[in-house]
C-alpha cells in the first residue's frame, strides 16, 4: 500500500498523550499505516495497542465497548437497603477483547491519529500509563509484556 503521508491540516486533540506515554525510548522504524476495518473510533488514541500479522499488516487490537451503569428508578422492584437512583449495575469499562486469531502484538500507538489516516508511529520500548491507557489493559497484560518486553507498564505515581 502507497501512503500519502502530507496531510491536511486539521485538529487532533492529544491532550493526554504525554501523560498515557510517558517515555519513547523506541519504536518500529518509519512507523505504520494501519488497518482501519471495523475500527469505529474517530480517533486512534495514544497508548492503543497495535497487532500485526507478521505479512506486513497492522491494525489497532480490538476492544469491546463499555457499558454504563444502570440505575434504579421509580418503575422498579427495588430491593430492600436501595432506593431510587441508586446504583443497579455496574459500569463496564471498555476493554481489549482477549486475543485476536493469527494476528500477535507488536507495540503501542506513540501519539493519537484521526483514524481516516491511521499513520502511526508504534512504540516498542518506552513507557504507558496503564491507568490513563484507552482500554483496560487487563486481558492482554501479560501478552503485551511477553510480545513487547521493552514497554513498562506505569501506573499514575509511578509515571
Amino acid at each position: 500500500m502507497i501512503n500519502k503521508i502530507t496531510n491536511p491540516i486539521m485538529e487532533v486533540l492529544t491532550g493526554t498523550d504525554n501523560i498515557v506515554v510517558p517515555q519513547f525510548i523506541s519504536g518500529i522504524h518509519n512507523g505504520r499505516t494501519l488497518d482501519t476495518d471495523g475500527w469505529t473510533e474517530t480517533v486512534i488514541p495514544a497508548g492503543t495497542v497495535v497487532i500485526t500479522d507478521g505479512a506486513g499488516n497492522y491494525k489497532p487490537y480490538p476492544h469491546d465497548a463499555a457499558v454504563a451503569a444502570t440505575y434504579y428508578t421509580a418503575t422498579d422492584t427495588i430491593p430492600d437497603g436501595k432506593s431510587v437512583g441508586d446504583i443497579k449495575t455496574e459500569a463496564i469499562p471498555a476493554k481489549y477483547q482477549a486475543s485476536v486469531s493469527g494476528w500477535d502484538i507488536c507495540g503501542v500507538v506513540y501519539s493519537t491519529v484521526d483514524a481516516k489516516k491511521p499513520a502511526v508511529s508504534i512504540m516498542t520500548a518506552g513507557q504507558v500509563n496503564k491507568t490513563a491507557a484507552p482500554w483496560v489493559l487487563s486481558t492482554i497484560e501479560t501478552a503485551l509484556k511477553t510480545a513487547c518486553p521493552g514497554i513498562n507498564l506505569v501506573t499514575d505515581e509511578e509515571a
